[in-house]
Order: C-alpha cells, then sequence, then structure tokens
C-alpha cells in the first residue's frame, strides 16, 4: 500500500513539474506576444523639418520574428524582422537575405535554435554574428510600449534617413 501511494505522489509531482515546465518555456520562448499591434506616431525626415503622422503595424511571423508594415503620409513599406531580448527592450535585425545584404556575410548556424540557452539573447546576438562597426536600426521599449526605427531611403544623390517613434494603441 506504502508503495502504491509513494508511486502515485511521484507520478503527480512528475505531471506537476512537467506542466509548470511548459508554461515557463511558452512565456519565455515567443519573442513576439508583446511587441504585436498597432504603433501610432511620427514619421520625421532628418535634415528636413517635416514630421507626418505615421502608423506601424507589427505582425507574428513566428515566436522570434514580425512582420512590420510602416505607412506615412508619402510613406509605405513592410519588411521582415528577427526579435532578441535585451533587458526592457526588444531589438530587432535583419532576417535572412536582408542579414546578408546589410552586413555583407551569412548569420552563423542556429542564431534562433531554442535549444541553446542563449539564443534569444542580444548580447549573443551581438557576439555570434556582428563586429563592432554594424549598424541596427530599430527596437521596442516594453516599459512605455514604443517602437522606434530609423529608416535609409535613397534620395537625389545622397541618402535620407526618415525616423518612426510611436507607441502601442490600446495601452
Amino acid at each position: 500500500m506504502k508503495k502504491i501511494n509513494l508511486i502515485t505522489i511521484l507520478i503527480a509531482a512528475t505531471l506537476i513539474f512537467m506542466l509548470e515546465s511548459c508554461k515557463k518555456s511558452e512565456a519565455t520562448t515567443d519573442l513576439t506576444k508583446n511587441v504585436t499591434g498597432t504603433y501610432l506616431g511620427t514619421l520625421e525626415t532628418t535634415g528636413q523639418k517635416t514630421t507626418d503622422p505615421a502608423t506601424a503595424n507589427i505582425q507574428k511571423l513566428n515566436d522570434y520574428s514580425v512582420s512590420i508594415h510602416c505607412i506615412g503620409n508619402t510613406f509605405d513599406t513592410t519588411f521582415m524582422m528577427d526579435l532578441y531580448e535585451n533587458g526592457d527592450s526588444m531589438m530587432l535585425c535583419f532576417t535572412d537575405q536582408d542579414f546578408e545584404y546589410e552586413y555583407h556575410h551569412q548569420m552563423t548556424g542556429g542564431h534562433h535554435m531554442m535549444g541553446s540557452d542563449n539564443w534569444q539573447s542580444w548580447t549573443n546576438h551581438m557576439m555570434e554574428n556582428h563586429t563592432l562597426n554594424d549598424e541596427h536600426y530599430g527596437s521596442f521599449s516594453m516599459t512605455n510600449h514604443s517602437f522606434v526605427y530609423r529608416f535609409k531611403t535613397p534620395g537625389n544623390n545622397s541618402q535620407i534617413t526618415k525616423i518612426f517613434t510611436g507607441t502601442k494603441k490600446n495601452q
């Protein structure tokens, strides 16, 4: 009788442990859940004194990538980015071919493999995939639910930079 009770207790404890582990794992692996949504803000053109109203719609592609659609009066672009945790911020970096085009090399294999301990860490991403001078153009603040992204766009003989700054709607 004591053996049956002990086995029952061990099985119950194992099940509870497994269920709690799954909950904890799910909470840390979906990097998109706190950044998806609509951000209302402005699009400022550097070097000019113009600021236009703009909207950024962020949609989940998978647990670590988002599609960003930014729309302003004379601006409309959609692109994909990977997310990395960095304290109270969620940092952005290019995906696949866009990464290669921007940084002129491929990402290291398994950069988002969930089996590794540091797969979602910004520090780990920077150490494994970047040099000191590599630029990144945007991030999400988890504290004030905001999004900032700097766009480089070709202009008449130079590059024009537009900066989107917005706050998540319904926060």
